[in-house]
């Protein structure tokens, strides 16, 4: 987003406009032309070659317990995709676009700013500032969404866990321990509720 980069101190109000922005998005209903997000997921998962079987396995049983919906999901929604005012922001980047469950794509999101790494080259104090600022950033921006579309706790996890399993075929090597510990942590928990 072109307006943060010139003002990082405004992230807060990034977060609120992306959040109303993707709401939004969420209100469509998709296409039928595009690829049902679940089938995409389960694809992703079942073809990273560095996901553990037994975590795959474990993605792909929460996975089956989740609705496929019909709605417009982006696939990919993070402010560098997005362009324009505070009043009128336009999203860019829809290779990923599917049809699917909002919660999918608001997992997604949540992924991107909460376990993904920074950019590769960022220095060492500057990637703390990042992660530090990513978690306010996500905070907000699922704060804002809430107010705007109904957001079941529960279901955001599930799909978080299937979004951080798909996550692997992106061979970004420097999330796999992040994502490996997060996906046994949800396993464990599960497994004792």
């Amino acid at each position: 987003m072109s307006l943060l980069t010139g003002s990082p101190w405004l992230f807060l109000r990034a977060a609120t406009a992306m959040a109303t922005t993707h709401a939004a998005m969420h209100e469509c209903q998709a296409p039928a032309s595009l690829p049902q997000l679940n089938d995409e997921l389960r694809q992703r998962i079942e073809l990273a070659p560095i996901l553990r079987t037994d975590l795959a396995s474990y993605a792909l049983d929460v996975l089956d317990g989740l609705p496929a919906g019909d709605r417009l999901c982006h696939g990919d929604f993070h402010p560098g995709n997005m362009m324009g005012t505070w009043e009128t922001l336009a999203v860019i980047d829809w290779g990923d676009a599917s049809r699917g469950d909002p919660l999918a794509d608001v997992a997604r999101t949540e992924l991107l700013h909460r376990l993904a790494a920074p950019s590769p080259g960022t220095p060492a104090a500057f990637r703390a500032l990042v992660v530090m600022g990513r978690s306010l950033f996500a905070r907000r921006y699922l704060a804002v969404y809430r107010t705007v579309r109904p957001v079941d706790r529960g279901a955001l996890r599930r799909w978080l866990i299937v979004r951080v399993a798909a996550r692997f075929i992106e061979g970004i090597e420097e999330e796999f321990d992040t994502l490996t510990a997060f996906l046994e942590k949800q396993r464990r928990h599960r497994s004792v509720v």
